[in-house]
């Protein structure tokens, strides 16, 4: 399914797309599968346009493609369309303003250019979201782009071996934890995966699941962190997911809901 540029203003579309583009896209939708149209619930993706960007500069996670079909499995059930790339001049105002929202999804290094840098701030800045996955905070991490660390949350430092941990879910009336049938009635629950620790931390960060540093061995933090937040800045928005090094946690049922309320977020469809 595809929405013509032009149905959109000449930068960007603002923090929603117009009502009547969300409901020609449902209607193409319903048209190309044979359903019939029932308006869609305000918490609905259905119609929405995502860019995955997997762009690595630095370490490249072999879970990327697992990222990916999870992602397009998630866009088939919801509703909305993805388009996967690695091609850093896709980051233009013109191309940009075709989705509602960014994944970064185990991005590493520098992947943008100032150029594209100013592109993606102005995207941002018009009331567009990101969802950062795994090592979206081990992106434009030389200091030079401190815009970006403020929008993801904080800036990836260092982890120990792959090992188990105990996470906590913050707050259960959340309605990240209430929209996630895999949270709901949990307290915490333990799962394997890279443990990031981090720096540069925002002041704006909601915890929605936190990791318990004393679960596992060689974090150089301590007590309860982040592990799972979404944080509002000045310049806009983002959520972000510290799992997902390996292939096993993209079948993770929690991982499944993380990443659609990541996407109902970043889309301004939560």
């Amino acid at each position: 399914m595809q929405i013509p540029s032009a149905s959109r203003n000449e930068r960007f579309p603002g923090a929603r797309a117009p009502l009547r583009r969300w409901l020609a896209a449902a209607l193409t939708l319903a048209a190309a599968t044979g359903f019939a149209f029932q308006p869609a619930a305000a918490e609905d993706l259905k119609g929405a346009r995502v860019l995955v960007m997997s762009k690595t500069a630095g370490y490249r996670h072999a879970s990327i493609p697992a990222g990916q079909k999870a992602l397009l499995d998630i866009a088939r059930e919801q509703g909305f369309t993805v388009t996967f790339t690695e091609d850093a001049a896709q980051f233009n105002d013109g191309n940009l303003g075709q989705f509602d929202a960014v994944v970064f999804l185990n991005t590493t290094g520098d992947i943008l250019d100032p150029a594209q840098q100013a592109s993606f701030e102005r995207y941002i800045g018009a009331g567009h979201g990101l969802l950062g996955i795994h090592a979206a905070t081990d992106t434009e991490t030389d200091g030079s782009w401190s815009w970006y660390t403020a929008l993801i949350g904080a800036r990836f430092k260092t982890h120990p071996r792959i090992q188990e941990a105990r996470l906590v879910v913050t707050d259960p009336a959340d309605r990240v934890v209430t929209g996630s049938p895999s949270l709901q009635g949990i307290e915490d629950f333990r799962i394997t995966d890279e443990w990031y620790d981090f720096a540069d931390g925002s002041a704006g960060r909601r915890p929605l699941i936190e990791i318990d540093r004393t679960s596992y061995e060689g974090s150089t933090a301590q007590g309860r962190e982040a592990i799972v937040w979404r944080n509002q800045t000045a310049g806009g928005r983002a959520f972000y997911i510290g799992l997902g090094h390996g292939d096993e946690t993209y079948a993770s049922p929690i991982m499944h809901d993380l990443i659609v309320q990541g996407l109902r977020y970043a889309a301004r469809s939560e």
